[in-house]
């Protein structure tokens, strides 16, 4: 287990494949590091592959932590908001982003992230949020901010957009440097 969220939890193997475990009950079993054995139906939910009624097994009780670091790439917004159903095993990928935090664009949550030279975007999904108070004051904080996040590639939601689940505080950073020409495409791709 090396995530826990309000509604489930997510799984990794010894491949580095992920996958989703859906089920609040199953939630209070488990905590973050423990390694458990996990039966239930496999299903497609809208884009994405999780177990729903899953039998939990804790094999293995950890401290409650996980050390994510191994897991954690460096990614591109602009590469994540092109992830779209076939891109499932991308699902549960956590990665470092810098992009500007705005507010969500779609109307569907509260803040997003987009880089700065394409436009492109991806949202912070707030319903898997652990502590969507201190999450949402730290986006609100650095709203309009250049800052660098790890976050987790949650899915591709059926409105044509990408959800990301922040792992970690928003940090302003300094801006990359940029070619005139860069300045020029960031202007352009970024004029609503």
């Amino acid at each position: 287990v090396y995530y826990v969220c309000p509604q489930g939890f997510w799984l990794t193997d010894e491949t580095g494949y992920t996958i989703y475990i859906y089920g609040v009950d199953a939630v209070k079993l488990v905590a973050q590091g423990d390694k458990v054995k996990v039966t239930g139906n496999k299903i497609l939910y809208y884009s994405m592959y999780e177990i729903e009624k899953p039998a939990v097994e804790v094999l293995e009780k950890a401290s409650g932590a996980y050390d994510l670091s191994s897991m954690i790439k460096e990614n591109t917004i602009d590469t994540i908001s092109t992830y779209e159903k076939e891109y499932r095993y991308e699902y549960g990928r956590l990665y470092t982003v810098q992009g500007k935090v705005i507010e969500d664009p779609t109307g569907k949550y509260t803040y997003g992230i987009r880089d700065i030279l394409t436009g492109k975007y991806v949202v912070f999904y707030d319903s898997a949020m652990n502590d969507k108070d201190a999450t949402h004051a730290n986006l609100k904080a650095n709203l309009g901010k250049y800052v660098s996040l790890d976050v987790m590639v949650w899915d591709h939601y059926s409105s044509g957009f990408v959800r990301v689940l922040p792992i970690s505080d928003a940090v302003e950073t300094s801006l990359p440097e940029l070619s005139d020409q860069q300045l020029i495409d960031m202007v352009k791709n970024n004029i609503e």
